[in-house]
């Protein structure tokens, strides 16, 4: 029973890894507002969403919607705490 429980959860860790790398040969497409947020996070990595959204002259909630989605594309990845960490951009 135990390895058949097993078997089950390395399937699905098998065939989510597959996804994600066919999703990412494929390549994906980002934004004209997601390369300009990625530039400044790479230039000011402690910067905050209203400081982002103010230099991109676009809202607080589009930007935090393309942070989200950065983060979930794993362009980005948030180091140490909401107020007091920073932003680091995968290479």
């Amino acid at each position: 029973m135990l390895q058949m429980i097993f078997d089950a959860i390395t399937e699905a860790k098998t065939s989510e890894a597959e996804g994600l790398n066919a999703g990412l040969s494929e390549g994906l497409k980002l934004s004209d507002v997601d390369k300009v947020i990625l530039a400044f996070i790479e230039q000011g990595r402690y910067m905050a969403n209203a400081q982002l959204a103010e230099k991109c002259g676009k809202s607080q909630s589009t930007i935090e919607r393309r942070i989200k989605f950065l983060k979930g594309a794993r362009l980005i990845t948030r180091i140490g705490a909401k107020k007091t960490g920073y932003w680091q951009v995968k290479q």
